[in-house]
């Protein structure tokens, strides 16, 4: 009986982990294309890959599938390297939050620091 609850939340994990990893996919590449390329891959992909239905997305992300494959490769390298590149992602988060806090000391105005009653 525990070999069956086993496999039931080890394909819950499994389920839930693909789900996770195609919102932050799509998300990701919904950002990149509204903020450096003003929309020209969404438009791009909806002539040429759309699909007519009211329950998911209007096209075919391409860009998003090619990420999640590329996410899925590094997985499927080892942990060795799945471990490098994740170590390597936490540092670039750090040195972007330590840049925003760096940059934006300098660009502060105290005044509203201030409540005003």
């Amino acid at each position: 009986m525990g070999e069956l609850y086993g496999f039931l939340i080890g394909w819950n994990l499994i389920l839930e982990y693909c789900v996770d990893v195609a919102s932050v996919c799509k998300a990701l590449t919904n950002h990149i294309d509204r903020i450096y390329l003003d929309g020209d891959i969404s438009a791009w992909q909806q002539k040429t890959a759309s699909i007519p239905s009211e329950y998911f997305s209007e096209y075919v992300d391409f860009f998003s599938v090619a990420l999640c494959l590329i996410l899925t490769m590094v997985v499927a390298m080892g942990g060795k390297f799945s471990n490098v590149v994740n170590n390597f992602m936490t540092c670039f988060n750090l040195v972007c939050y330590i840049s925003i806090i760096v940059f934006g000391s300098f660009s502060r105005d105290i005044s509203y620091w201030y409540a005003v009653p």
